[in-house]
């Protein structure tokens, strides 16, 4: 497990800070699975700000043969949003368990795209930038001024508030997204 270091950057929004593990190879992962014939991870699919792409942790066709990229996606996002899901209740004293959505999406934000709609599929929502080699691209949040996250870190916070990004340059955007429902 990673270990991840966080702080509240404004009320009930978290930034938590990957601290171990390089990401980076998230991304080759994501365009690798273009290959696979599985349906828990999509094919892109074309969207005005870029690409969008579904992972799916349900394994219910157990008759399916999952290749193990594929499951190292899908098991590293589910225990990395879980973990910090469980640290946010914690700190916020949140009595609920922590139920996580089985379906995740990582989106592929092409040069000068962006979109900053998550949409309110859960109670909280989580965003995990797998890179930050590009410039531009700033995050902002009501209230608090803008920053780039890094690589790896992950901004938690209430599916209702408005966390924008500024367009990326230099190279795509990658950022996965999961909900606590």
């Amino acid at each position: 497990m990673a270990m991840y270091v966080f702080q509240e950057i404004a009320p009930k929004v978290f930034y938590f800070t990957y601290c171990l593990q390089e990401i980076g190879g998230y991304i080759g992962f994501l365009e690798e699975s273009e290959k696979n014939t599985n349906n828990l991870i999509s094919k892109w699919h074309d969207e005005e700000y870029g690409y969008e792409k579904r992972i799916s942790s349900d394994f219910s066709n157990e008759t399916e043969i999952v290749d193990t990229r594929s499951l190292f996606i899908i098991n590293n996002l589910k225990a990395t949003f879980h973990h910090c899901f469980t640290q946010y209740k914690i700190f916020n004293n949140i009595e609920e368990p922590v139920n996580l959505s089985s379906k995740y999406w990582v989106r592929k934000h092409n040069e000068g795209q962006v979109k900053n709609n998550c949409g309110a599929n859960g109670k909280y929502t989580a965003r995990l930038y797998i890179n930050d080699s590009f410039s531009g691209g700033e995050i902002s949040i009501p209230g608090k001024p803008s920053f780039k996250p890094e690589a790896g870190s992950i901004i938690i916070a209430p599916s209702d508030v408005q966390v924008t990004a500024e367009p990326a340059h230099g190279n795509s955007r990658y950022i996965a997204i999961g909900h606590w429902v």
